[in-house]
């Protein structure tokens, strides 16, 4: 990727910033909250012929978790608005996105 800016994220969990390639292009994300729901969320994702990278374990990367629901949808700003609803927990809290490509 080439850009002049970049974004940073510590995380006590999950590594990240994740480089992500999608049908959506390949974005960098980064997320800081709890997903309340994350194995609900990660069996209706695996539902839908979706997968995960395992991290030690076991557990799901709540960064790749939100990704990939954001990568259900057929644009970014209809992907982060669909993560926020399915998302009970501060990871879903943001009320305003703005996405640019």
């Amino acid at each position: 990727m080439q850009g002049t800016s970049a974004i940073g994220c510590i995380s006590d969990s999950d590594p990240q910033p994740m480089l992500i390639r999608s049908k959506l292009g390949t974005f960098a994300i980064a997320t800081v909250g709890v997903v309340n729901n994350a194995d609900a969320l990660i069996d209706k994702y695996l539902a839908h012929g979706g997968h995960f990278d395992a991290m030690t374990g076991g557990k799901v990367n709540s960064t790749e978790l939100i990704a990939s629901l954001i990568c259900l949808k057929d644009n970014f700003a209809d992907g982060v608005q669909f993560a926020q609803q399915e998302i009970e927990g501060t990871a879903g809290a943001a009320k305003r996105v703005e996405c640019k490509r």
